[in-house]
């Protein structure tokens, strides 16, 4: 149990390390993001509802690599060592779900 602790913790500290994190303060005012216009927000409801409606038409093991890869923020070699999937097939997983989910929301790009 403590073993199992130790890794979780340790993948999770390797995951957040990926991530840059910027205080809103040091932005510049052009990646601000508090210059919304008012119909950013029903742009978003929109969009989120389109990626989840474009991520349920993949299969079950699409799905899952793409969020564990994107929102999670495991690595490849550590989706296809959970899945106990080789690395080659995560990868066609993350190609397949990435393509199709580009495909879908473009309907909902601001003009």
């Amino acid at each position: 149990l403590y073993g199992a602790s130790q890794n979780r913790l340790n993948g999770e500290v390797r995951r957040q390390l990926r991530h840059d994190l910027i205080a809103l303060d040091e932005l510049s005012d052009a990646d601000h993001p508090a210059h919304q216009d008012p119909d950013s927000a029903l742009r978003a409801a929109r969009l989120a509802d389109a990626l989840k409606a474009a991520l349920a038409e993949l299969p079950l093991k699409c799905q899952q690599v793409f969020l564990w890869n994107k929102l999670e923020g495991y690595t490849q070699a550590e989706i296809a060592g959970k899945l106990g999937l080789t690395q080659s097939t995560v990868e066609k997983h993350m190609k397949r779900a990435l393509g199709h989910i580009q495909k879908r929301p473009q309907d909902h790009a601001p003009h």
